[in-house]
Order: structure tokens, then C-alpha cells, then sequence
């Protein structure tokens, strides 16, 4: 997958906070169909009186319950273009999910990562 972080940056200013999420969900599907994995992504944005976005990956026969909550969402928008995306991928390996070597986990996880495991932006 082609990634950048200017346009990235651009569609975090520009887009609203359950848009940008969906893009970043297409992103993670994306990503996993062309690493080979067989995938069913399930997600949905909270309604009117919920808090928390429930991801449900069904990948390769197995079921991965991810939860995060609506602000959180919205910080790591405004945090950085890729923290959302390195939140969601940090999970999905600690579960077990193996990642390609692509550009875009590059731009998750590059060489200049903090020690505790963070990329540049997460710890504000």
C-alpha cells in the first residue's frame, strides 16, 4: 500500500472524526488482505448514546474483539496522522496478528521509535 504522511496529515485536518476512523479501518483491511490473510472486518462508530468504536476482525478463522473509546478516537486524530493506526496495529500484533514488511507499517513503526515501543507523536 502507497502511504503518505502529508496527505495523511491533510485527510486528519480536513476530515471528521468518524470519516477519518473509517479511512484508517480501510487502511488496516487493506493491509491485511494483501499481507494473504482471509479477513472479515466489522466495525462500527457509537451511536447516540454509546462511547466506545467495536472492531471485530475475523482473520483467518479466528475472532479479534477490539474496543476503543470515541475520545480516544478523536485524540489520536489530532495527536498525529498514523497514531490511530499504530494504536489499532499495536493490539492486533499483541494479539498474535503477524504484519508484512510494507511502507505503511514502516510508517508505523520506523527505526526512530521511542524504547517503550511508540512512535514519534505518541506521547503527548
Amino acid at each position: 500500500m502507497n502511504i503518505s504522511g502529508w496527505k495523511r496529515g491533510m485527510m486528519a485536518k480536513s476530515m471528521g472524526v468518524e470519516d477519518y476512523f473509517n479511512h484508517v479501518m480501510g487502511c488496516v483491511e487493506r493491509e491485511l488482505e494483501e499481507a494473504g490473510h482471509d479477513l472479515i472486518l466489522i466495525s462500527s462508530w457509537p451511536g447516540k448514546n454509546e462511547r466506545d468504536v467495536a472492531i471485530t476482525l475475523i482473520l483467518n478463522g479466528r475472532v479479534l474483539n477490539l474496543g476503543i473509546s470515541q475520545s480516544e478516537v478523536e485524540r489520536r486524530k489530532e495527536e498525529s496522522p498514523f497514531s490511530l493506526d499504530w494504536l489499532i496495529w499495536s493490539e492486533l500484533i499483541r494479539l498474535g496478528v503477524e504484519v508484512q514488511d510494507s511502507g505503511y507499517m514502516k510508517a508505523l513503526f520506523t527505526k526512530n521509535s521511542k524504547k517503550d515501543g511508540k512512535s514519534e507523536g505518541e506521547n503527548k
